[in-house]
């Protein structure tokens, strides 16, 4: 066992010295954004998505030449054209870094899901996650009114009864 956990940590620190120096290459070559954790992240990006890789590219404004030094010329952004019903990932780098930390892939699959159709931002994203918006409606009977009140960021009178956050009324004082 000892053995085992002594190569893992030497393969750990392999891989740790493989992403240092991998991240100074690309710094170098062309600049910001390869910072250890940034490619940490875009290791597990790739490891979690592997089943779009053919679907991994890089993001549209990456993609956009240099501009023209000489002449007026449209902004890179303003060149921009980007077929978004088609583009497979369709929420932030921060949506999907939160989604990276759900291990199962159905409900993983749901929250990317339910993100992009409910155009919820990171926060929301992150509400509903902890409010196990997925185990609620697969436990739910009524899931159209689990649905609802999740759209409307509200949580079952008997949720935040039993949270203490609020008592509906006639109901008993717990004495305080």
């Amino acid at each position: 066992m000892i053995e085992e956990e002594q190569q893992g940590s030497e393969r750990a620190q392999y891989g740790a010295r493989v992403l240092d120096s991998l991240s100074v290459y690309l710094t170098s070559e062309y600049g910001r954004g390869f910072s250890r954790s940034n490619l940490a992240g875009m290791r597990k990006f790739y490891l979690t998505y592997k089943d779009r890789e053919s679907q991994i590219v890089q993001s549209g404004i990456g993609q956009l030449g240099t501009m023209q030094e000489n002449g007026i010329v449209q902004s890179p952004i303003g060149q921009l054209t980007v077929d978004h019903q088609n583009f497979p990932f369709k929420l932030s780098w921060t949506h999907y870094q939160v989604l990276m930390t759900i291990e199962d892939p159905a409900e993983r699959s749901f929250y990317e899901l339910e993100a992009i159709k409910g155009v919820w931002n990171v926060k929301t994203l992150k509400r509903q996650y902890h409010s196990s918006l997925y185990e609620r409606l697969a436990l739910s009977r009524d899931k159209n009114e689990v649905m609802a009140m999740a759209t409307q960021g509200a949580m079952p009178s008997c949720m935040v009864y039993l949270h203490g956050l609020q008592r509906p009324q006639g109901s008993p004082s717990t004495g305080e």
